[in-house]
């Protein structure tokens, strides 16, 4: 399943064919797939621990997006003319990832 999962994340990012992002990707996806895993205490995916459905695969296509996008997770800040850009390294779920994470995670009453 690993190797759908990487060629998925690099169709969702409009890279398909990019051997070097496909390996990127495969190096971040077993800790992104761990997360999403933990978060939902393991709903929504099947026995063997990659199976899951659309919705949370998207997550984990966003989070590796995300991680890809900023690996050092270090805080960079980029300044052309009067524009600066900040970005932040990975720093939990975005509240739409969440939404669909908390639809699959038991909680307490």
């Amino acid at each position: 399943m690993y190797g759908v999962f990487a060629t998925g994340a690099a169709e969702w990012m409009g890279r398909p064919d990019d051997a070097d992002l496909i390996g990127r990707i495969g190096a971040v996806l077993p800790h992104v797939v761990a997360l999403v895993h933990g978060y939902t205490r393991g709903r929504g995916f099947c026995e063997d621990g990659w199976s899951c459905p659309p919705d949370i695969a998207s997550v984990i296509y966003s989070v590796i997006a995300r991680v890809l996008a900023n690996p050092d997770g270090l805080q960079k800040t980029t300044t052309t003319g009067p524009f600066t850009e900040t970005v932040a390294g990975w720093q939990g779920f975005t509240l739409m990832e969440r939404q669909i994470l908390d639809r699959y995670r038991v909680r307490a009453l």
